[in-house]
């Protein structure tokens, strides 16, 4: 939510005048900073020529009212998914009221405005737009091979690599994989490596399993940006075995767009956003279930067709250039907001909720 909300201001900066608040310290200081950041703002010389509030996540949305009460501004908010459904007390009923009372919400993804609508909010009032991306760099295959050969201790040849990349947390199923699904595509392929780069709660039990599979495993760790590009240069497929939790939605498959931009196909699981961001027969495939067998039936296929590989290859850098860079994304960001200032010319400013 952090990067796209960074992200975000950077691409629109370019073409609109905007000022942002933001915050690099933990989250335990965190409600002490949005009432300083409201203050900050309101106090502004410019706060009364501004045309609409940007909350950048839904938990933001209540200062936002706020201040698009104060100045009877119209209020954007943003919606990710996880910051919708937090499995916390009463907070579903937090997010709700001020999703209520925004102006617009823009949606991430699909999924993510179906989650937004189940809160009561009105299906007009919410547009869905998809993260931009910034493209990887791409290294030379051999190169990035060699790189990846030295992390594991030994040269690669002709194995398959199978990346994963991402927060080491139940929903994106990586523990899940290495545990249930591995152990069969060994059956089929047993010079696989999976390549994981990552930290996070599931860290020790990936950890576990790795050790019973040493050669099949490979543990990066928390990887820079420029090793998770080589990473992606270097293997044939990026894997996204996304787990369906219902406090803990995946709002859209970033990284595997990520992916797609340096040119590395993906297969994952139809669950929540993930299902917009892997298209099938374009940027990789969806596994027809989410059970193991469905999932290792799909990578299976891909491993087994290198034409195919490589043809997605192609349309999957392809789609990413066309629909996912941030310039687009801008673009179409620019659009809402002159939507929705639209609704302060038309004396429908911020709601005052429902």
């Amino acid at each position: 939510m952090q990067r796209l909300s960074r992200d975000l201001v950077t691409a629109l900066g370019g073409t609109r005048s905007l000022r942002a608040m933001t915050w690099g310290g933990g989250q335990a200081w965190l409600p002490g900073f949005l009432s300083l950041a409201a203050g900050l703002i309101a106090a502004r010389p410019e706060f009364d020529r501004i045309d609409v509030i940007v909350a950048g996540d839904v938990a933001l949305a209540p200062v936002g009212w706020a201040l698009a009460r104060l100045s009877r501004r119209p209020l954007i908010v943003v919606a990710h998914g996880l910051d919708v459904t937090a499995g916390l007390p009463l907070y579903p009923r937090y997010a709700a009221w001020g999703l209520r009372r925004a102006t617009g919400i823009v949606a991430i993804s699909a999924a993510t405005a179906e989650l937004v609508a189940r809160s009561g909010v009105t299906r007009d009032r919410i547009a869905v737009i998809p993260p931009g991306i910034t493209p990887p760099e791409r290294f030379d295959r051999v190169l990035a091979r060699a790189w990846l050969a030295r992390r594991a201790g030994g040269p690669l040849n002709d194995r398959p690599v199978l990346a994963m990349v991402g927060r080491l947390v139940p929903r994106k199923g990586t523990a899940w994989f290495l545990r249930t699904c591995l152990p069969q595509l060994l059956e089929r392929f047993p010079e696989c490596l999976v390549a994981v780069a990552g930290d996070g709660p599931e860290s020790s039990e990936i950890t576990t399993v790795a050790r019973d599979l040493p050669r099949a495993i490979l543990l990066l760790g928390r990887c820079a940006t420029r090793e998770r590009d080589m990473l992606f240069s270097a293997a044939d497929l990026f894997i996204a075995p996304m787990r369906s939790i219902p406090t803990d939605p995946e709002g859209f498959g970033l990284v595997a767009m990520e992916a797609a931009a340096a040119a590395l196909p993906s297969v994952g699981v139809a669950v929540g956003g993930l299902a917009e961001a892997i298209v099938p027969g374009i940027t990789g495939d969806l596994a027809k279930a989410e059970g193991p067998d469905a999932l290792v039936t799909a990578i299976a296929s891909l491993l087994d067709d290198r034409e195919r590989r490589r043809a997605l290859c192609e349309t999957a850098a392809a789609y990413a250039a066309q629909h996912h860079a941030w310039a687009a994304i801008a673009r179409r960001w620019s659009r809402y907001i002159d939507e929705v200032a639209v609704t302060r010319v038309a004396g429908r400013d911020a709601p005052d909720g429902e």
